[in-house]
Order: structure tokens, then sequence, then C-alpha cells
């Protein structure tokens, strides 16, 4: 829980900084604050315990077994699949947004760092009732679902005036907090202990993708209007989801 709200919290921190700041000053901050977490780590004991390790398989043959597993399950590869296109579309939110508040519908850039707050405490208020209210029936209806709203709140951006965008992006926080909550439910029930850990590593792929969302989303940027982009985003977000529902994550 501790580190689902620091990853909530920290967007709001940083589009706050990013506000105040210079950028060269937001940078000296940001590396200041990861040596601060560095030294936190130093009190920490570490046990050695004697274990015989039998090698049983190279690496190489570990990896294979994996993604055997990984695409035997369809579940999860499904899940795995969808969630890794929709982060290079996500990318949008992040690339795009700061020109199109400042830009395209002419508002403060304090408007921005309000925006993440608001996308942060959807986020938040959705982790804390997922923590007492468990989805125990149709997740993966409910995954797809929200999925798509998300990508349905994207295309309203054209429309949006102040407040109106407030509460969108507290929806899509809100949205993206489930889908993300019941794709990690799917890594985890669904995925063998002796296979876990190589489905984690097969699944961390997604994140490694957001690099190239972000490299896309910048040309696009150039391109069109920043909303246009935005919009562009939710259109393919809401394909993936719908797609998502031709496939076995709906059976989840």
């Amino acid at each position: 829980m501790v580190f689902k709200i620091a990853s909530i919290l920290a967007p709001t921190f940083a589009g706050i900084a990013i506000i105040k700041l210079q950028f060269n000053q937001f940078i000296i901050l940001n590396s200041i604050t990861f040596l601060i977490a560095a030294l936190f780590t130093l009190p920490i004991k570490y046990e050695n315990k004697n274990q015989t390790i039998q090698k049983k398989a190279s690496p190489f043959d570990h990896l294979k077994s994996g993604l055997k597993y990984f695409w035997g399950n369809k579940i999860i590869f499904w899940s795995v699949v969808l969630i890794s296109f929709a982060n290079i579309a996500v990318g949008s939110y992040n690339v795009n947004l700061v020109n199109m508040i400042q830009n395209d519908l002419n508002l403060s850039a304090n408007v921005y760092g309000v925006v993440l707050t608001f996308y942060s405490v959807g986020s938040f208020l959705i982790n804390l009732l997922l923590s007492v209210y468990k989805i125990k029936k149709f997740r993966g209806y409910i995954y797809l679902t929200s999925l798509c709203v998300a990508g349905l709140l994207y295309t309203t951006v054209f429309f949006v005036k102040t407040l109106l965008l407030y509460i969108i992006f507290f929806l899509v926080g809100s949205s993206f907090t489930i889908t993300s909550y019941i794709s990690t439910l799917i890594l985890y029930e669904l995925s063998l202990e002796e296979y876990r850990s190589r489905v984690l590593g097969i699944a961390s792929i997604s994140t490694f993708l957001s690099p190239v969302g972000f490299l896309v989303w910048r040309v696009v940027g150039d391109v069109m209007k920043s909303s246009s982009a935005i919009g562009l985003a939710g259109c393919i977000i809401m394909l993936i989801a719908l797609f998502g529902f031709t496939t076995s994550i709906k059976e989840y």
C-alpha cells in the first residue's frame, strides 16, 4: 500500500515542482531525492543464509520454459499484450498534456499541477476502495471496461473547460487504477509459483515500451494539436480494450 501511495502522489509533486522550479533545479531536486532514498537503505541488515544451490537448468532453459508457460496461459498472455500496447498509447498523457493545457486550451501552467493532483486523487481513492472491497466477479469484463472508459475519457479533451478537465482526469486516474489492479491480480493469481518470477519478468517488458510511447507521441504532437494527439491515443486505447473482449481475458 505504501508503494502504491508513493507512486500515486509522485506525479502530483513532480507536476508542482516542474511549475515552481527551473528545469536544472528540478533535476537537482530529483537527484537529491534519489540520494536520500539510497541513504535510507544503509541501516537495512541483510541475513546471509548458507544454502546449497543446485544448478538444474541454464538461464536459457529457464527463459524458454517461462516463455512457453507464458504463451500457454492465454489470459496472462493477452493481459500483458494489451497492457503493453495501452502503455504506449498512455504516453500521450505524459508528452502532450502540458502543451495542450498551455497552448490548445490557453490555460495557466498551474492547471497542469492541479490536473495531476486530481489524477492522483482518483487513483488514491480507488486504491483505498479496492483495499477494502475486493473484486471477485466479472473481473475480466471490469478490467476491459475500465480500460475502455479511460480511452473514452481521453477523447473528450477536445471539448473541455478547466473544471471539467479536472473531473476527466480524476476519472481517468480511477479507471487506470482499476485496470492496473486487475492486471496485477492476473499475473499473481493465474501463474504457478515456480513460473511467477519468469512471468513477471516477461510482463515487465511493457514498462520498457513507455519510452517508445514518449517518442511516438512527441512526433505526433509535432504534426497535430496536442488535444488531437490525446484524443487519438484515447481512440487507440478503446480499440485495444474492445479487442480484449474477443480474447479469453473476459473469462477471468
